[in-house]
């Protein structure tokens, strides 16, 4: 089942993004996703946690070139 579908229903669920069924003219209908206001949100919110954790991180690497 890979990593990518279980990822993307578990931020559906949590209504980080919509998913909506559309024809292809090359075979079987294709889900096609949307990022929604709640998933922009908390993707702003990832960024800024992210950024604080690489800040620290850098600091302990620093201390670490000094010792």
């Amino acid at each position: 089942n890979g990593t990518i579908y279980p990822l993307l229903l578990s931020m559906e669920k949590k209504g980080w993004i919509t998913g909506q069924m559309r024809e292809s003219e090359s075979g079987p209908k294709r889900k096609y996703y949307s990022v929604t206001p709640d998933g922009q949100a908390e993707l702003i919110h990832f960024k800024h946690q992210w950024q604080l954790l690489k800040q620290n991180v850098n600091q302990v690497m620093r201390g670490a070139e000094n010792e």
